[in-house]
């Protein structure tokens, strides 16, 4: 009986660090390859001009030394709120970027607000999605098909090679 229960338990460990490290396997990519992918699956969008290290600082609050790399995507007009940031982020970092993020949130908020119904419930709906040290914030009416498509970028592809 004590065999028994011993091979049980040692099924159930098992089992469970699989389990536990499957979960944790994050690849890690190249931000603008991972944009062009998104941009793919999204299909068409309005046309974004890239976001700079100015930009980065006084919209957002986010120092650029704070990340490994980052991609930004803002509107070319001001008639769309529509606006994609992804970074990667490097160690003990993270808090930082998200209140960054939080900031940039209340500013798009405050200017949409009184200025265009429809794009100002795209900022109440706008997406932050973390994977490992990413981090994804999105605001567009595709924000739900962006954080699948930006979650899935970082999971590992199994190989059908033998």
């Amino acid at each position: 009986m004590k065999k028994f229960a011993l091979m049980v338990l040692t099924m159930i460990l098992a089992v469970s660090l699989l389990a536990c490290g499957k979960k944790d396997e994050i690849v890690p990519r190249d931000l603008a390859e991972v944009w062009t992918e998104m941009a793919a699956g999204l299909g068409e969008m309005s046309a974004k001009m890239d976001m700079d290290d100015t930009a980065l600082t006084e919209w957002y609050g986010i120092s650029k030394d704070d990340l490994v790399q980052y991609v930004g995507k803002l509107p070319l007009m001001n008639v769309s709120a529509e606006e994609f940031f992804m970074a990667e982020v490097k160690e003990d970092k993270m808090k930082d970027v998200e209140a960054g993020i939080a900031k940039r949130i209340e500013s798009l908020k405050q200017t949409w607000e009184q200025y265009l119904p429809d794009q100002y419930e795209l900022v109440k709906n706008a997406k932050t999605v973390k994977v490992g040290n990413y981090i994804l914030f999105v605001v567009s009416e595709n924000a739900d098909k962006a954080e699948e498509l930006f979650t899935q970028a970082f999971q590992k592809q199994e190989s059908n090679t033998k």
